[in-house]
């Protein structure tokens, strides 16, 4: 895997902080995708091919634990391949700009109608989930994902990848070790105005 590792730790931080794995002008976020859609993107260097498909919501992930414990490791069908995707720092932030929230949360919206009004038009949303430990247990912060469509998913695709690793491999020696905790993962760190996302 061609990212800065370490070994893994516990945070101690609010409910909705964004932990992230970044560097000065990109931000990494992971996707699962089946064979065919990975081997067109990675061929391509971008997701502006027509395996990709930019007409329904993609979603991107900050957390590689929490990706791997929905897809199973990269053993749920047409989620074989893990990909860790390079953004713009620039195009990261519009799209933590755009994003709206996409539970019905009181402490946003003032009314169901309001949320459901919010969703119709956005072209990118956050939800919150339990992050997990690399063996997959609930840590007591949450991790965001997004999901892009319209004007956000044409952006990801054409404008704000900079690079695109398979890291189906490391993967697998990862799923198949005795003990995932001890072994070293991509480096995350709080993101600067990263609580702004809510």
């Amino acid at each position: 895997m061609n990212l800065a590792l370490e070994p893994a730790r516990q945070w101690d931080l609010p409910p909705h902080t964004l932990l992230a794995t970044f560097d000065e002008s990109t931000v990494v976020v992971w996707q699962a995708h089946g064979a065919r859609v990975a081997d067109a993107v990675l061929a391509r260097g971008s997701f502006d091919v027509p395996e990709f498909r930019s007409d329904r919501t993609s979603r991107l992930r900050v957390s590689l634990p929490s990706l791997l414990f929905r897809c199973r490791w990269g053993t749920r069908e047409g989620r074989e391949r893990i990909l860790a995707v390079r953004l713009r720092r620039e195009g990261f932030d519009e799209l933590r700009r755009r994003a709206v929230v996409a539970e019905d949360d009181r402490a946003v919206y003032p009314s169901t109608a309001a949320w459901r009004l919010a969703l119709r038009y956005a072209s990118a949303t956050v939800s919150w989930h339990p992050d997990r430990d690399p063996s997959g247990a609930e840590l007591s912060h949450s991790t965001a994902r997004f999901g892009l469509r319209d004007t956000s998913t044409q952006q990801f695709a054409r404008r704000w990848v900079t690079s695109i690793e398979d890291v189906t491999p490391w993967v697998s020696r990862q799923r198949d070790a005795l003990d995932r905790t001890g072994t070293d993962w991509p480096a995350v760190r709080p993101y600067p105005g990263g609580s702004d996302v809510r």
